[in-house]
């Protein structure tokens, strides 16, 4: 008997696993898998299920639906976001008259793509910041910037000059005909430039490609940077882990006045974390 009843008990287990809460459907809907999707979570425009709220219906941008989806939206495992930090957050967006919304279409957001290109049998890190700009038809999205730490190194050194690459020194006295020379032929015009010169990232890219010394590889890491609600800068990144808290999730948070929100992009802008 009891040894019947040991085997109808292994025999149980076998056949009903103990439940992994992670493996609930609930996980599934709670994730934020696109960025459109954290768009409409952070307005109140569509359920933690997925569910979208259009013009007419109750919940659509219901400020404390709002407050919660918000609450919702924050890498729970970065100590320095704070409950306070995202209390006063949400109070900013979810309590000026009128609320302060999200727009997609909106400026003062961009996206920042880390990619690997070959140059000259090399594979390097260049960053790509992309905004969204108006088409005759919607919008598409356009390279703002690049930066590329392995360009300073190699593609700012000077170029060894020859006989014939320098304007002299009175060309002016003969009103610089002799740039024709320069812009006709078909060598670099890279002697011709100032040696303090500091020509952003993206040219360089730009000069790279059509020379045929660059050849992109794959993208390998995105974010996003806000800076569309009043008083604060924050960042979008996607997480990928066993729990709930997961997909596109605000990663980085900071209360900032608005006079400093154009230092704080320019640092961005020039490839700081």
């Amino acid at each position: 008997m009891i040894i019947f009843l040991l085997c109808s008990l292994v025999s149980l287990l076998h056949a009903q696993p103990p439940q992994n809460p992670l493996d609930d459907e609930s996980d599934f809907y709670a994730e934020t898998k696109q960025v459109n999707q954290f768009f409409r979570r952070f307005n109140a425009e569509e359920s933690m299920r997925g569910d979208r709220y259009y013009p007419g219906d109750s919940a659509y941008r219901d400020l404390s639906l709002r407050k919660r989806y918000i609450g919702l939206l924050f890498d729970e495992e970065n100590s320095l976001i704070t409950d306070d930090l995202k209390q006063s957050f949400s109070r900013t967006a979810c309590d000026e008259d009128p609320p302060i919304w999200l727009d997609f279409h909106g400026e003062n957001w961009f996206a920042e793509v880390s990619t690997r290109f070959r140059y000259q049998g090399r594979s390097i890190a260049v960053t790509l910041y992309m905004e969204l700009e108006q088409a005759s038809v919607g919008s598409k999205w356009v390279i703002q910037r690049a930066y590329a730490p392995y360009f300073d190194s190699v593609m700012l050194a000077k170029s060894p000059i020859r006989s014939d690459s320098f304007l002299h020194p009175l060309s002016h006295e003969l009103e610089f005909m002799n740039l024709g020379k320069v812009f006709r032929g078909n060598g670099s015009l890279l002697p011709f430039l100032a040696k303090d010169r500091n020509p952003d990232h993206l040219t360089l890219l730009i000069q790279a490609w059509e020379e045929g010394n660059l050849r992109y590889e794959f993208v390998d890491g995105l974010r996003f940077h806000f800076f569309q609600i009043p008083g604060w800068y924050f960042e979008v990144a996607h997480f990928n882990r066993p729990t709930y808290n997961k997909g596109w999730l605000i990663s980085k948070l900071t209360q900032i006045d608005e006079d400093k929100k154009p230092i704080l992009e320019a640092f961005i802008l020039n490839g700081q974390p």
